[in-house]
């Protein structure tokens, strides 16, 4: 494997924070001017693709957190249903006992608060968003492909998936490269 140069080393460090290709371009030293372009030609590059993929492994491993992981866990808030934590009956909305919920189904649970006034109690109650869930989900599982926008054509999968999430981040510039 080639070895990597000082300004590429430096890119996969910056780039491993949060796969951000032009962020990490702007703080590896590369020129300003053209950052979606310098990341998105740095990341063809097979020496930096593996020393990205070795980064992220050995992150993984310390952290503990896995795709599988991920991908369970955004399952959970994409399948959840209300009905497992209220029920409501003629106007009465009545909340499960907290002992009642495991720790798992209790994961999904984006926020319950109970403000009082003097109008009485109301409580809100919001489970984390089932449409983000099942849109990343769908990406994951490669369900929402724009073909007009697919700039990667005969690249291999992983700089395909570093370029979505470039363009997720609104880099357009990435769009117009040929």
């Amino acid at each position: 494997m080639k070895e990597l140069s000082l300004k590429e080393k430096r890119f996969v460090e910056e780039y491993i924070i949060d796969f951000n290709g032009s962020r990490a371009a702007r703080d590896s030293g590369y020129n300003i001017k053209r950052l979606a372009e310098t990341a998105y030609n740095v990341l063809k590059r097979d020496h930096v693709i593996d020393a990205v993929q070795k980064e992220v492994a050995i992150r993984s491993e310390r952290t503990k957190v896995t795709q599988d992981k991920v991908v369970k866990e955004l399952a959970k808030i994409a399948f959840s249903n209300i009905k497992d934590y209220m029920s409501w009956d003629d106007g009465v909305v009545s909340l499960k006992d907290s002992k009642e919920i495991d720790r798992v189904d209790a994961a999904v649970i984006a926020e319950i608060k109970k403000q009082v006034s003097k109008h009485g109690e109301n409580f809100t109650f919001k489970l984390y968003s089932k449409e983000k869930a099942l849109e990343l989900l769908g990406k994951h599982l490669g369900m929402f492909i724009d073909k007009t926008e697919d700039v990667t054509k005969g690249h291999d999968e992983w700089v395909k998936l570093m370029l979505e999430s470039e363009k997720e981040k609104g880099e357009d510039e990435l769009y117009f490269l040929k």
